[in-house]
């Protein structure tokens, strides 16, 4: 159920590569592993909530509601088909998210920031990730739907959907 939930929700192309990523991480690492060869109308609440901790021994509260997100969307598809008549991953609690302090340690100066993008080959798309999440403050997920419609030529990135007359 969940592989062809992927392939319907990814095949009209309308999603950022990112985006699709993160999915298939969901699905294949945590989802899969974890309900793979039980029948999903065996999943209940308790069931869920109980693998839900067990995920978070190993990730945190927020890449766990993340996964719990996705399987109650494919959960959702099937109730929507009538596979199942109550969605548990939809009703299941969520983790509390902590709220993580920034910090000046938790930052790079501009000296380790220089270093970084010095320990990198000019001209490279190494660079490239290196300086565009740094100079822009984007972040990785954002990047990566960037890349995916982009092309890196003779040291420099390139939208081949924008003329850049804007």
């Amino acid at each position: 159920m969940a592989k062809g939930w992927l392939q319907k929700r990814f095949a009209n192309g309308n999603y950022e590569r990112g985006s699709r990523i993160e999915r298939e991480n969901y699905v294949y690492r945590y989802i899969i592993p974890a309900f793979g060869p039980m029948p999903i109308q065996n999943l209940s609440v308790e069931r869920i909530e109980k693998q839900a901790s067990e995920w978070n021994q190993k990730v945190s509260a927020m890449i766990v509601n993340r996964v719990l997100r996705t399987l109650a969307a494919i959960m959702a598809e099937a109730k929507r088909y009538k596979l199942i008549k109550d969605n548990p991953a939809a009703e299941a609690n969520r983790l509390k998210e902590k709220t993580e302090v920034v910090t000046p340690q938790k930052v790079l100066t501009k000296d380790e920031l220089r270093r970084v993008i010095q320990a990198t080959e000019s001209g490279t798309m190494e660079r490239v990730m290196v300086m565009l999440p740094a100079l822009t403050g984007c972040r990785v997920g954002e990047l990566l739907g960037a890349l995916g419609r982009t092309r890196f030529e003779g040291g420099k990135v390139r939208d081949p959907h924008h003329d850049g007359r804007s």
